[in-house]
């Protein structure tokens, strides 16, 4: 696919850039040595379709092979910094539940950046909070996934309607409750505490300790009325005990 001449300076250096996966601009210029050549050779690397332009200054080798970058957008939005990871409904698709389709790409990052749009996907901010280690597929890096269930029942009602959200919550495999405390007291939100609570006091989330979950978020939960899902009055039930307004199941 590529001409192989190691007389030419450039070829030289694009054999050099063919043996990495994922990278800035600033390991182009290294392996230069000359920031003015570097940015050269990318662009003509770029527009020959030699190399992938990823959003943040990132790139990506086309396989010669296959004809392909070898790093997918996913993989490779990761490498914004070594804290990066996906989240929410991006993580949800990775670890298999049931989540509402969109072209979204959540991603988490201590590096704060404005909303885009790349290739026809939106790729959305969220705030760095992770209490767990990353999963690390590939050259993936997501979020666990009780975390991710903890974060999308935290994001709710935001991009799921209530019936997207059961359909959701049915697809959730029992997850430990010790990992669901320690995230919770890592996050310290009453209202988030008051949605894990009765949840699984209703039977809509499952962990393998109900009642040491349902005994714990109880004492932490906030005093106001929360109301889970905007809904006309006729369709939802009030929850006395747990102070919250949500529909009928």
């Amino acid at each position: 696919m590529y001409k192989n001449n190691t007389n030419n300076k450039e070829d030289q250096v694009f054999e050099q850039i063919l043996n990495y996966d994922c990278l800035k601009s600033a390991d182009i210029i290294e392996v230069t040595g000359s920031e003015r050549m570097g940015y050269l050779y990318l662009k003509r690397w770029v527009e020959e379709g030699k190399v992938k332009r990823y959003p943040f200054n990132l790139y990506s080798p086309i396989d010669p092979v296959l004809a392909k970058p070898r790093v997918s957008l996913l993989e490779a939005v990761c490498h914004l910094d070594e804290y990066t990871y996906l989240c929410e409904f991006t993580a949800a698709k990775f670890h298999g539940l049931n989540v509402p389709k969109d072209d979204c790409v959540y991603l988490a990052s201590k590096k704060r950046f404005r909303e885009l749009v790349f290739d026809g996907w939106t790729i959305k901010y969220k705030r760095y909070s992770i209490q767990e280690d990353c999963v690390v597929s590939g050259y993936a890096r997501y979020s666990t996934y009780t975390q991710t269930v903890i974060d999308l029942i935290n994001a709710f009602p935001k991009g799921m309607s209530w019936d997207a959200f059961l359909v959701f919550l049915s697809s959730v495999k029992v997850i430990k409750t010790h990992h669901v405390i320690s995230i919770l007291k890592g996050i310290e939100n009453r209202n988030l505490n008051k949605k894990i609570g009765w949840l699984t006091d209703t039977g809509l989330l499952e962990v393998d300790n109900p009642d040491e979950l349902v005994k714990y978020c109880i004492v932490h939960i906030s005093r106001t009325k929360l109301i889970l899902s905007q809904m006309s009055q006729e369709l939802s039930v009030y929850d006395e005990k747990w102070r919250l307004m949500s529909p009928m199941c």
